[in-house]
């Protein structure tokens, strides 16, 4: 985790409060939002997170993706990370020296790839001759040609809330299953594009509150589970902190090598 993830990390625990399913430290809305039900949910803005809502869709499930920025795509395009890490070293022997596995060729090869992941790795653009990676691409341009094509193929099956995050979760009698997510979509109100004007941090707190502010004007949503005898809604997190595992109580594990 970077050391800015750290920080944002830190300001979401602040956000969030203590690890209890269904309670939130806001005043509750003065009407009870609609119910929203989907075979999947995923809750999270990272690039598994688009992946598995398409990946979802495509395989049939109406899919619903609760997206915290503007933009579909995580580390590839709202992270600002426009570079794709790749494997690219080989394996030796540590004592002969001797290669033993290229992971480099492995992960190259076309047949270790999605077919998705793998046309839009062929469609990127390299504005600027870079170095780091053999693959860099400016992100609007990401967005706009490569991720909300694969999206609009899939919008029959797959609806996108974007700047939406979680607020809590609610879970079934046994306390073993997620039965409800309350989610808060907000949308900016009187401003004009300026790029980032302000740190994250310092709206962060304004996105999980469900109260209107002189920024946002909010939206509570909550998605639901399948109706009894239906199919069983599967909810997936898919956040860069691991949302949906602190807020429903989830037992979980956290190291650098996990």
């Amino acid at each position: 985790m970077t050391f800015y993830a750290s920080l944002v990390a830190l300001a979401l625990a602040a956000v969030l409060g203590p690890a209890r399913p269904g309670l939130a430290a806001d005043p509750a809305p003065q009407s009870e939002p609609d119910a929203l039900a989907f075979d999947v949910i995923i809750a999270g803005g990272s690039t598994a997170a688009f992946a598995a809502a398409v990946a979802a869709a495509e395989s049939g499930a109406h899919t619903a993706l609760l997206e915290p920025t503007d933009w579909v795509g995580g580390q590839l395009t709202s992270s600002g990370v426009p570079a794709v890490d790749e494997a690219w070293h080989t394996i030796s022997d540590p004592k002969t020296g001797q290669p033993l596995l290229n992971v480099a060729r492995v992960a190259r090869d076309p047949a270790n790839i999605t077919p998705n992941f793998h046309a839009l790795l062929q469609g990127l653009e390299d504005p600027a001759q870079c170095w780091v990676s053999r693959f860099c691409f400016c992100p609007d341009g990401f967005v706009r040609k490569q991720l909300l094509p694969l999206q609009q193929q899939a919008s029959s099956r797959l609806q996108v809330f974007h700047n939406t995050v979680v607020k809590n979760v609610q879970l079934d009698a046994t306390g073993r299953r997620i039965a409800a997510i309350t989610a808060i979509t907000r949308k900016p109100t009187g401003a004009k594009h300026r790029g980032f004007d302000r740190l994250p941090s310092r709206d962060l707190a304004d996105w999980y509150s469900p109260a209107d502010s002189p920024r946002f004007a909010k939206q509570v949503r909550r998605f639901v589970t399948a109706p009894d005898g239906e199919q069983t809604t599967v909810f997936i997190d898919a956040t860069e902190w691991g949302e949906l595992l602190v807020l429903a109580d989830a037992p979980y594990v956290t190291g650098e090598t996990i």
